[in-house]
């Protein structure tokens, strides 16, 4: 079974730039309380914990980070499982789509070079 979807990863220099971004934030900077943030994290520790599709909780989770002032155009969601094909599923939200969009991934991924030198990788590496 062969990953199915959008193209996920991107360039490494697009990667290098954007942590290069991420990295002028100070310290101080991440110290200091975003009350949209806190009304996310407080929605998914009530409600949204009891939603027991990825999906609709993805999707509604994006809405308030983009409702709360935080300016995402993408989120992802990987989870592994258990099935004896299906390596993971994936939930990917895009601003600018209704829903979330779902994706699968067999066992032969973990081996692909395209996952070994994505940021999924990286991510899961560390």
């Amino acid at each position: 079974m062969k990953w199915v979807g959008p193209p996920l990863y991107f360039q490494r220099a697009e990667i290098k730039a954007k942590v290069a971004c991420a990295a002028v934030a100070t310290r101080a900077d991440m110290n200091i309380p975003h009350q949209g943030a806190a009304e996310v994290v407080q929605w998914m520790l009530s409600y949204g914990r009891r939603n027991s599709c990825m999906r609709e909780f993805g999707a509604e989770m994006c809405r308030r980070i983009i409702a709360a002032g935080i300016p995402i155009w993408r989120g992802f969601c990987f989870v592994s499982t258990l099935h004896p094909e299906v390596s993971a599923a994936a939930y990917i939200f895009n601003r600018d789509a209704a829903t979330a969009m779902r994706v699968v991934a067999g066992h032969d991924l973990s081996n692909s070079p395209e996952f070994i030198e994505s940021p999924i990788a990286e991510v899961r590496r560390t």
